[in-house]
């Protein structure tokens, strides 16, 4: 069986079963309406953003209360005094109560001081919006009401702030709610005998949060009211999306309505798109009639149904994980450890160039240790023609002998070590003596079959420490190993010469030749290879021209192999 089949026979079940339980899990998870759960998520994020503006609406409620209730205030509202405006609502401090409308109404509904902040650091706008404005009030029943309680107000009934304290009467409110009913304050059935309202209003074609307080003291009538507005503006706007993480604009109420707003239902959810869910807040006036819309916009997954995704997520996530790490403890195992093996193996041959001794190892009988076996196969081939190479490299190829290149490289070595041990060396350049003649007698067959007899007869003369070389045609070289005096060169020498001089027996026809030779003797004639080399070689013609079967050693003088000692004692 192939790799290929084994590991999908191996993956197929675990990406099967893996399949099977993902799909139970998500649809066990998922099993009630995505839809449903997002937009149950969104009707209570904008529920939470209705509270919101109640939060704003109670603040806001809450400084009028406090203005009212100042000593100054009620100077003001009687006599009148310039000073009240230029030291009570300068530009910093209207910034910093966060008030765009600064009003004081008599109970006839006349104005005592109207101020409108556009950017609650200076009055702007023209008299006429401000006008306008008012009258947009005036109009509505809520003021009328106000100001009609003002008016009766009378030292029994009335309740009033100090400076010091809370009021005892408050403005009443209604819970928010997720439905039906009231969302925000408004004006209807106050405790008994206060004056006062908070709530939304349409100011100048703007929604803004408005907040009504008395100015009063005990055992007076109806003093003035006082209200102050805050437009719903993108500054609390970005409050808001900050605390829900919602994306809160103003619709206009026609969109609001179009998705589902209604009398009965404050709140609506509906998708945009396939991807984009709105959730929209019906703002309702103090009076709760419908004057705009509040839009939140988000993803669907991002809006709602949070907890749904993370388990689809997070399940999808514990399946993909536990699904690789089956497969990469597979593929390592089949595969990615065999094939680190190879890779090592490989590795090291390169490094080290040892093609003879490492192989990669085998483990069965699939793709890859068919691989691994075809590697070793040319790893013997390259071993066995990497061998041959090297020999035909540093050898000679007619005789077998070392090559000139092979020994010199091994002279230079020896010559290396010779100078630690302080060891004697002798170099034999052997040429041999009418070569050319037996060529030309006898053909280059025969010339080939004696330099080759030649090859054997050196190899006779010398030890196994003592290397023969051939550095081509007819000329022969030997080096001797651990001379211990010159007398014994001699005597080689001696023998070489008349070893070669014996006739040969070729192609059954007898020739004879004789040699010449130079020796060079280590460390006296020369502390390198190329020098003795030289030495031998200039001392060898010295014995050829003497005439032939001589030899001549570092004093120039040739001499005949049949001079002094026989070398065979």
């Amino acid at each position: 069986m192939n790799l290929r089949t084994r590991l999908l026979l191996r993956l197929l079940p675990v990406i099967v079963i893996l399949g099977a339980a993902l799909y139970a899990y998500s649809k066990e998870v998922l099993k009630n309406d995505a839809y449903q759960i997002n937009a149950e998520h969104a009707r209570q994020e904008m529920n939470g953003v209705g509270q919101m503006i109640g939060y704003e609406l109670d603040n806001l409620a809450g400084i009028a209360r406090e203005w009212a209730a100042r000593d100054s205030t009620l100077s003001f509202v009687r006599n009148e005094n310039g000073d009240f405006i230029g030291g009570n609502l300068g530009a910093v401090t209207l910034h910093d109560i966060n008030v765009n409308l600064f009003l004081l109404l008599r109970p006839d509904g006349s104005v005592i001081h109207a101020a409108h902040y556009e950017n609650r650091r200076a009055p702007a706008g023209s008299p006429l919006l401000l006008a306008e404005g008012m009258q947009d009030l005036r109009r509505q029943a809520f003021m009328t009401q106000l100001l009609g309680r003002l008016a009766h107000a009378d030292s029994d009934g009335a309740r009033y702030a100090t400076a010091g304290g809370e009021s005892q009467g408050s403005a009443r409110k209604s819970p928010a709610t997720s439905g039906g009913g009231d969302l925000f304050f408004n004006a209807g059935a106050p405790a008994a005998g206060y004056i006062g309202a908070s709530g939304l209003v349409n100011f100048n074609n703007h929604i803004m949060l408005i907040a009504a307080a008395p100015v009063l003291q005990a055992g007076d009538g109806g003093a003035a009211l006082l209200l102050m507005g805050r437009y719903l503006d993108p500054g609390v706007l970005s409050k808001i999306t900050k605390v829900s993480n919602l994306t809160v604009s103003i619709a206009p109420l026609a969109e609001g309505l179009e998705h589902g707003l209604s009398p009965l239902d404050r709140i609506a959810v509906n998708p945009l798109n396939p991807k984009t869910l709105a959730a929209y807040l019906r703002l309702d006036n103090v009076e709760g009639r419908p004057i705009g819309a509040l839009r939140a916009t988000g993803e669907r997954w991002k809006v709602g149904g949070l907890r749904s995704r993370y388990y689809l997520l997070g399940s999808q996530l514990v399946a993909f994980l536990t699904l690789i790490g089956v497969v990469f403890w597979l593929l390592n195992h089949l595969m990615l450890r065999r094939l680190t093996v190879y890779d090592h193996v490989i590795d090291q041959i390169r490094k080290t160039d040892d093609m003879r001794n490492l192989r990669v190892p085998l483990e069965g009988r699939d793709e890859l240790d068919r691989l691994g076996a075809t590697v070793n196969e040319m790893l013997d081939t390259l071993a066995n023609s990497h061998q041959r190479l090297y020999h035909d490299a540093y050898h000679d190829v007619l005789t077998g002998l070392p090559n000139r290149r092979l020994f010199i490289d091994r002279l230079d070595k020896i010559i290396q070590d010779s100078q630690h041990r302080l060891l004697r060396l002798g170099v034999v350049l052997i040429d041999l003596d009418g070569f050319k003649q037996i060529n030309d007698t006898h053909g280059h067959d025969h010339g080939d079959e004696l330099l080759r007899a030649v090859a054997r007869r050196l190899e006779h003369c010398v030890r196994q420490t003592d290397t023969v070389a051939r550095f081509g045609g007819d000329e022969f070289v030997v080096l001797l190993y651990k001379v211990d005096e010159d007398q014994a060169v001699e005597w080689i020498t001696r023998k070489i010469i008349s070893t070669l001089g014996q006739p040969y027996n070729i192609q059954d026809k007898t020739v004879t030749v004789s040699a010449s030779a130079g020796v060079a003797l280590y460390p006296y004639n020369g502390g390198t290879a190329e020098k003795l080399i030289k030495t031998a070689d200039v001392l060898m013609y010295h014995a050829k021209s003497a005439g032939k079967n001589t030899y001549s050693l570092a004093d120039g003088i040739p001499r005949l192999a049949t001079e002094g000692s026989d070398p065979a004692k």
